[in-house]
């Protein structure tokens, strides 16, 4: 499974905000979203400015870490929302990097999601467990060199119907 979390609105913030406060938003970005991958089985591939690239073994485990990074950063008011795109299947790993077409469907769906929410590609949400994780169908979109793709939205389990 490969992801990517990107900050929103992060050139437009840049230019309101000073050096020092730029490098204390990185820093928390950085530790946070680092916390959050590692703490699921994930490893971070590489941080370019405003967005990281992971990925994760498993399916179920990648899910966690974008509502944990959606979780975290959505509950700060001091943060920019994030926008998250999943994507499943084999990858080509050279020289610590990540290399093929799921990883460019994750960045394209990374690209479409709207602010604050998380996209997966069609194999990714076939291999989620539907009692763990609440995923919904999208209209097909249209992602650059890719066909008409069909995304899933994952969001957070609905703990009120575990409730007494």
């Amino acid at each position: 499974m490969v992801g990517f979390a990107d900050m929103v609105g992060y050139t437009q913030l840049t230019r309101r905000i000073d050096a020092g406060e730029l490098n204390e938003l990185l820093e928390y970005f950085e530790s946070e979203v680092t916390a959050a991958i590692t703490g699921h089985h994930g490893w971070v591939i590489k941080t370019v400015g405003d967005e990281v690239m992971f990925a994760a073994e498993d399916p179920a485990d990648g899910a966690r870490i974008a509502l944990e990074l959606q979780e975290t950063f959505g509950a700060s008011k001091d943060t920019p929302e994030l926008r998250v795109g999943l994507a499943w299947g084999p990858v080509l790993a050279r020289f610590g990097d990540l290399f093929g077409s799921v990883v460019n469907n994750a960045a394209r769906l990374t690209g479409a999601a709207r602010p604050g929410s998380i996209l997966l590609d069609e194999k990714l949400a076939a291999e989620l467990d539907p009692e763990e994780f609440r995923i919904q169908p999208l209209r097909r979109l249209r992602v650059k060199d890719f066909r008409r793709s069909r995304p899933f939205v994952l969001r957070a389990p609905d703990r009120r119907r575990w409730a007494l």
